[in-house]
């Protein structure tokens, strides 16, 4: 159970409710879709905003169960991350968003979906 002094450590990935085995390192970016960056001249005249496109990024374990075909094929899917402080991040039509790659020894399958919107639930 979460509590105040509790920070994220563990992540759990889910595609369409199956869980996939994510090892360390799961990445969620572009959490409220904007980016700002400063309009400079002679001073600061203030800034400019450029969407960002949501994602989810991580190396998963290479299971005997895991399709590297298929998860390359996903498309308009609901990827869900779960953390342990009790936050849980939604990314809503996602999809594969390159080949998937994998590695030998101990570095698994890197994946990256990107999607349509990404909700955060406290």
């Amino acid at each position: 159970m979460a509590n105040g002094y509790q920070t994220s450590g563990r992540f759990w990935v889910y595609v369409n409710g199956t869980l996939l085995r994510a090892k360390t390192g799961i990445t969620v970016a572009g959490i409220g879709g904007t980016s700002r960056k400063a309009v400079v001249g002679a001073q600061v005249w203030g800034f400019s905003e450029e969407t960002v496109a949501p994602s989810v990024e991580g190396t998963l374990a290479d299971t005997a169960d895991l399709s590297l075909i298929a998860l390359n094929q996903i498309t308009d899917a609901t990827v869900t991350v779960e953390l342990d402080t009790g936050k849980t991040y939604v990314l809503r039509h996602a999809w594969c968003e390159s080949a998937v790659d994998l590695g030998d020894g101990d570095s698994g399958v890197k994946v990256k979906f990107g999607g349509m919107s990404i909700e955060e639930q406290l």
